[in-house]
């Protein structure tokens, strides 16, 4: 058996990772290339509940799987639901609607979830 450098290995899988012979690639001479075929198992893997989402006009909150529109003010901001965090936003979690979370802290969110996920589902993956 011939042994390779890192270096050459290296090379070589780049190689055949760009030049991927189970992956079909259609319309490239016409200016959009997309791939057909395989799909990657990393975006099956990933589940994709979260969405930052901007609650509508005049609501005031999420109650039995409606708004209440009770505002006054159309565009009224709400204290983050995140602990010790006092910022002032319009955005929710789409799964957890009306739990209120900035910007700065819907990706924490997003990785408490998954790690929550992960404990209690033994094979998922992260």
């Amino acid at each position: 058996m011939k042994k390779t450098t890192l270096l050459k290995f290296r090379t070589e899988f780049a190689r055949q990772l760009v030049y991927n012979s189970y992956i079909e690639v259609v319309g490239e001479d016409e200016g959009e290339s997309r791939v057909v075929g395989r799909k990657s198992t990393r975006v099956e893997m990933m589940h994709n509940d979260h969405q930052l989402m901007k609650c509508p006009k005049y609501a005031s909150k999420y109650f039995r799987g409606n708004w209440l529109l009770t505002n006054k003010d159309p565009h009224q901001r709400k204290t983050c639901t995140w602990p010790k965090c006092n910022a002032r936003t319009r955005t929710y979690c789409s799964c957890s609607v009306g739990l209120w979370l900035c910007d700065d802290h819907y990706g924490e969110h997003r990785y408490c979830v998954e790690i929550k996920r992960a404990r209690t589902e033994p094979n998922s993956a992260l």
